[in-house]
């Protein structure tokens, strides 16, 4: 089976590697942007369409660990 994650932890701003991939209910729909986040300097985020119909910025990290499922959709549910 082909590993579908990048092989390194840092993520290429503009890069559209996970471009139209599918996490949970949540379908990667902008390339990779970088943008400050809590202490830290900066982290990797894309913009991504939830199944309900909403757009969520995400953490690549969080996607890529199932952190994130969705928009906040299922936990209203």
């Amino acid at each position: 089976m082909q590993n579908k994650w990048p092989n390194n932890s840092k993520y290429i701003n503009g890069s559209t590697e996970f471009f139209n991939k599918k996490f949970n209910n949540l379908t990667i729909i902008s390339s990779i942007y970088k943008k400050p986040y809590g202490n830290s300097k900066q982290m990797s985020f894309v913009d991504a369409k939830c199944d309900c119909g909403n757009i969520t910025p995400c953490r690549i990290s969080q996607l890529i660990s199932n952190q994130k499922l969705s928009c906040g959709c299922i936990r209203n549910k």
